[in-house]
């Protein structure tokens, strides 16, 4: 059986305090983006050193799915 996809986790949206230096949550350096990649190489997905595009492909595809597009839409494009 194929390993499961690891699925970003999803992050309370806060504003961050005035005069502090935050990561965005498609950081690759984020906990969020940490913990995501750390799970997509623990089930052997291939990752770029840097994770860059994997965080950038899960938001737009997260943000499709909070849009309402079909899965099936997403995996064909």
């Amino acid at each position: 059986a194929a390993p499961a996809v690891p699925q970003l986790p999803v992050a309370a949206a806060t504003d961050p305090e005035p005069g502090t230096d935050t990561l965005s949550q498609g950081d690759p350096l984020s906990e969020r983006g940490t913990e995501f990649l750390a799970a997509l190489r623990e089930a052997g997905v291939p990752t770029s050193r840097g994770g860059a595009a994997e965080i950038e492909a899960a938001e737009l595809v997260c943000g499709e799915l909070a849009d309402g597009v079909d899965e099936v839409r997403i995996a064909r494009a």
